[in-house]
């Protein structure tokens, strides 16, 4: 079986509804995230922040920061469009940064399957920039497109986009970053992301069963959806471990240079060093956290964990010098680009919100992941993923190994 479309139950330990703010805690917290960015942005944004939050009170719809547990399928629409026969149609997707690994490997993931799909598709990125997000997103619209794919800012983005696309009578997919409401209650087709609370869980028990025992952590981007579950997943791991201390937890840009920049603040403040494990939050941050690390001659006294599985990890992974990663969620991008393929057909996706199941990578098994992934990557028949060309297509997503 190809071991990237293997059929699972993406639902995770410790994954569902959290309970939401009310409205005007949620609305506070959007327009301290706006008086972030730009003057000249900063009206127009907190305008379609506002209307977007009135519409979805109206809807009855709360806003929540966190993804809930994946939807139950659905039948298929009686109209659906006939297997085979998919029309033509021009897909925009809008994604955070082109020079990370992951977002790299994510846009791969979309352009092949756009390709195998023969949709007319185009990539931008809005340079991990908030107050750019808004005038990129135009920039795509005023191009043309029949469908959109969107990865938030963060939560806080999210009425903004889901306003303008709305207001464009454009169909919107939001894939890795919730944008804080669902998908009837944000009418936009679906959110496609990642079992993150489940993923932090799995990534911080493999850390400690390593033998952590003085743990520094970064969290990862403030606001963003998918670290705040992740936090909460590694949280409930150190939890169940009375004797494991977290010393240090920040909030900080997943980026390489922030990396290096606070590890070396932790190595300032805990000579020694005074840790013994490292929860990166990324594989990118990560690595520059194993940097300042090396250029001190301590990466050996510390046990690394990242999130991502980019080249760089899997072979450090192979090598000993991280302990975990974890990864597969690039494939988001493939994964949107079908079912908005398939909505624009006239097939509803099956489930409104479908979250991957990433896998853990130690040691002990890198090796086999880079064959598997990287030297001899197996493709994905991205048509048998799309109802339009097979009625049956599996509507969930595991990432695995083969035997």
């Amino acid at each position: 079986m190809n071991a990237y479309a293997a059929d699972r139950s993406v639902l995770g330990n410790g994954s569902g509804i959290r309970a939401a703010k009310s409205p005007l805690e949620e609305l506070r917290e959007g327009e301290e995230a706006i008086m972030r960015t730009t003057k000249t942005r900063r009206a127009a944004l907190l305008g379609s922040v506002l209307l977007a939050i009135s519409t979805t009170m109206t809807g009855a719809q709360s806003l929540t920061k966190e993804a809930p547990t994946p939807s139950a399928p659905a039948a298929a629409p009686s109209n659906s469009t006939a297997p085979g026969v998919g029309k033509s149609v021009k897909i925009g997707m809008m994604i955070p940064h082109r020079t990370n690994p992951f977002w790299v490997a994510f846009a791969k993931s979309a352009e092949s399957a756009a390709k195998a799909l023969g949709v007319n598709f185009r990539v931008v990125d809005y340079e991990n920039r908030e107050e750019k997000q808004i005038d990129t997103l135009q920039g795509l619209i005023s191009g043309g497109v029949d469908g959109l794919i969107v990865v938030p800012y963060n939560t806080q983005m999210g009425p903004a986009i889901l306003d303008m696309t709305s207001r464009n009578k454009i169909p919107l997919i939001v894939a890795d970053r919730w944008p804080g409401v669902d998908p009837m209650g944000g009418n936009y087709v679906a959110f496609i992301g990642s079992n993150d609370e489940q993923l932090g869980y799995d990534i911080a028990s493999a850390l400690l069963k390593a033998g952590c025992t003085k743990l520094v952590a970064n969290n990862g981007l403030r606001g963003h959806s998918g670290y705040q579950a992740r936090t909460r997943g590694r949280t409930k791991a150190t939890s169940e471990h009375p004797e494991v201390k977290v010393l240090r937890e920040e909030w900080a840009n997943s980026v390489r240079a922030e990396g290096t920049k606070t590890t070396e603040a932790w190595l300032t403040a805990m000579p020694g060093p005074e840790f013994d494990c490292l929860y990166g939050g990324n594989d990118d941050w990560a690595m520059g956290a194993w940097k300042a690390l090396s250029d001190r001659g301590l990466a050996d006294k510390v046990k690394i964990a990242g999130l991502d599985l980019i080249p760089e990890v899997v072979e450090k992974l192979k090598q000993g010098v991280f302990t975990v990663s974890a990864g597969g969620h690039w494939f988001e991008g493939g994964l949107s680009v079908v079912k908005m393929y398939d909505y624009l057909n006239g097939i509803e996706p099956v489930m409104r919100i479908s979250l991957i199941r990433d896998i853990v990578v130690t040691k002990d098994t890198a090796a086999k992941f880079d064959e598997q992934f990287y030297k001899n990557p197996i493709e994905i028949d991205w048509k048998q993923r799309s109802r339009v060309f097979n009625s049956n297509a599996p509507a969930e997503f595991t990432v695995e190994l083969n035997p």
